[in-house]
């Protein structure tokens, strides 16, 4: 697409972070926290990369927790390989990014949005490698998607559709988020910059046509059955993934805490850091 460049080596050297290499492509990673910590992994949502978590790291490395974040391929810094991207393809990402950074040990998983749906299908296909769950506002019950929305699955409508309709809506919505001071000025620049890299709007027209974000109740069945220690974290006015889809997790996973938080939108996870962090801090220390 005209004025997209591609995210070559020699553009990563002058960007942030750690880079890594596995089979679908080269991952943008970063750890934080004190190196003999319990490792928790963080896993972001469809369009916001790894720094959707900055409010919410320092309050787990502060509690002693060695925190690993990381690009989605098609977002931030990371490659953006042809997909489909479906739920195979992102259950692999992140095992295979466990075995290149040498996690050999359970770890606890914290998902947002997409992220949630990808660590339940994780739990439920790998359970020996998964300690605790914290689910932000996870996908799996979107079964009120817009209609405007089903037209990214009819070809050629929906490229047209996503990149003149949706992909200036998604930065919009995340420049009236910085706005008002929920997300950071630092934020909105790394939002906005991943665009500037060819092929991440593809990645997220790749991701809606194929991603069964309305029904993973097998997965979330199949959780439950594992009796892991799971919080389901959402907010009351979240527009995105509307709540009702919290009481339809736990009546999946009964044994689940959960957290509600009032007048929350879908960014709770900075807008409302200090509730959020403090319910993922009490699911990780949970035995």
């Amino acid at each position: 697409t005209g004025g997209e460049k591609r995210l070559t080596d020699d553009e990563r050297s002058v960007l942030a972070g750690s880079y890594i290499e596995i089979e679908q492509g080269v991952i943008h990673y970063t750890w934080h926290g004190p190196e003999d910590g319990p490792v928790v992994v963080m896993v972001h949502g469809f369009s916001t990369p790894q720094f959707v978590f900055d409010r919410n790291v320092p309050a787990l490395v502060e509690a002693g927790y060695r925190v690993l974040t990381f690009d989605h391929f098609g977002r931030g810094y990371s490659d953006r390989p042809h997909g489909p991207y479906d739920l195979d393809f992102y259950d692999k990402e992140l095992a295979d990014l466990l075995v290149a950074l040498g996690i050999s040990e359970p770890v606890s998983l914290v998902g947002y949005s997409l992220g949630g749906g990808i660590v339940t299908v994780f739990t439920a296909r790998h359970p020996e490698k998964v300690k605790r769950l914290v689910l932000i506002s996870p996908v799996g019950f979107m079964d009120d998607f817009p209609w405007v929305y089903r037209l990214v699955c009819v070809p050629l409508v929906g490229e047209y559709f996503f990149a003149v309709i949706a992909k200036p809506d998604l930065i919009k919505e995340f420049r009236a988020a910085e706005k008002i001071g929920h997300a950071t000025t630092s934020m909105l620049e790394r939002y906005e910059q991943q665009f500037e890299y060819r092929g991440a709007w593809k990645a997220m027209l790749s991701t809606v046509r194929h991603y069964p974000m309305d029904d993973l109740t097998s997965y979330y069945q199949r959780v439950a059955r594992e009796q892991k220690p799971v919080m389901v974290i959402w907010g009351t006015a979240d527009e995105t993934v509307s709540v009702s889809g919290a009481d339809r997790v736990i009546e999946a996973i009964a044994h689940a805490e959960k957290e509600i938080v009032s007048d929350a939108g879908h960014g709770l996870l900075y807008s409302h850091s200090t509730i959020v962090n403090g319910a993922v801090l009490k699911c990780l220390s949970s035995p």
